[in-house]
């Protein structure tokens, strides 16, 4: 290059600050969508856009982290600029369990057993804008060698211990999507007022992997998140005796949510559910069982009467009512079927719980399941067969499997 040509660095300097930031995000989006390869890149070897990065945090507008060696990376890099400058909207934090590293054969090296990455999360929340985060997912894992005095994990990571929360300062003002996998047991959910104020504009909740929750579960969702519109939980039927009542808690929330609950029950109970107020649209997935392992007969018997209870709620509900009851099984996989969902009529839906969990029922007469499972459906039922969804209704969906159903896809 002779003295008298500009260097590239010198014309690409004008065009990006000439640039609003929205379109130049678009434009390096595209460019970057190898994990983050080609980013790294031109941030080594471009001055300038390197600065802009640093200055505009262009390049870490949506970060996923996996493991807590990767974690503590992430937090060098934030803790390397400036205090306003640690801008993200999306971040999702994984520490994968030892089986799922396994899964991944493009991997050479050996991986470490699961570790607590509670340390990790709580610095690296602490060090980002929490100002800026629009959209948080965390995947907590199950740790096999834990100590046995360890805490639960807590439900809603925090960037603060509960001691240094300002009870009138929201953790995060403009989160509008979180999404949480656990394990998470009774002590995740104490102190619940912890959260007051943590999330106040959030729009949607998704929570798996609990083994427990709190029968005032709703009211805790309406005290986090009074502007919640979306609910998704993960149901897995417990393998084990519980005493926790988690299957309980949900279908009162699912009852109540469709205001097919026994109000004079629920105002003498304390167990009386409530809900954000916004709440359009409850998701709930009841994942596969097993009905080959041994001695689950029994708890196979109650599995099927919560599905069949769901059932008899999507009867239940009125077709003038506000909230829409849609009921949807876990399909046997087909090669080559993009989305092999499987929606189930009300007309027709006692006759397919029939078929698929009869043998499960208590043992009653035959000819008396039969004829209580297979009972035409009311007018109103099969009015509401026919009818198209009305935008302005609540929706209540429910993913049902039966026993050795997969849900592969």
């Amino acid at each position: 290059m002779s003295p008298s040509q500009p260097s590239m660095d010198s014309q690409l300097k004008p065009s990006l600050c000439a640039l609003p930031l929205e379109i130049l995000f678009k434009i390096l989006s595209h460019a970057c969508t190898d994990d983050g390869a080609t980013g790294r890149v031109l941030t080594l070897t471009c001055k300038s856009l390197r600065e802009l990065c640093l200055s505009a945090s262009v390049d870490i507008q949506s970060v996923g982290v996996d493991g807590v060696r990767r974690m503590d990376a992430f937090l060098a890099v934030l803790k390397s600029r400036e205090e306003g400058t640690r801008r993200a909207k999306a971040l999702r934090m994984e520490e994968p369990e030892e089986d799922e590293w396994e899964d991944q054969e493009e991997e050479e090296e050996e991986r470490p057993p699961a570790q607590d990455p509670r340390v990790q999360v709580t610095s690296i929340l602490n060090t980002i804008s929490s100002s800026h985060l629009l959209i948080l997912s965390h995947t907590f894992p199950y740790v096999y060698s834990q100590p046995p005095d360890t805490s639960s994990y807590p439900l809603l990571p925090l960037p603060h211990s509960t001691s240094s929360l300002n009870p009138k300062t929201p953790t995060f003002p403009y989160l509008c999507d979180l999404t949480l996998h656990g394990p998470f047991e009774r002590g995740s959910f104490e102190p619940a007022h912890a959260y007051t104020n943590y999330a106040p504009r959030l729009k949607r909740f998704a929570l798996s992997g609990y083994a427990y929750l709190p029968p005032t579960f709703g009211q805790l969702l309406h005290a986090w998140f009074p502007a919640l519109e979306e609910l998704w939980l993960e149901v897995t039927h417990s393998g084990y005796d519980s005493e926790e009542g988690v299957e309980e808690t949900v279908l009162s929330m699912a009852h109540r949510f469709c205001g097919a609950d026994d109000q004079a029950e629920a105002r003498g109970s304390s167990r009386g559910v409530h809900f954000p107020l916004d709440l359009r649209l409850m998701t709930l997935v009841y994942h596969p069982t097993n009905s080959f392992a041994k001695g689950t007969g029994r708890l196979l018997q109650a599995y099927a009467a919560y599905l069949e209870a769901y059932v008899r709620l999507a009867e239940r509900v009125s077709v003038d009512a506000e909230v829409e009851v849609e009921i949807h099984r876990f399909p046997t996989y087909k090669p080559g079927m993009k989305d092999s969902w499987n929606h189930i009529d009300p007309r027709d839906a006692r006759a397919w719980l029939l078929g698929a969990f009869g043998r499960f029922f208590v043992r009653w007469d035959n000819d008396v399941l039969a004829a209580r499972l297979s009972s035409p459906p009311t007018d109103t039922a099969e009015r509401r067969a026919g009818l198209g969804q009305r935008k302005n209704k609540r929706r209540l969906i429910v993913y049902i499997s039966w026993p050795g159903g997969g849900a592969e896809r």
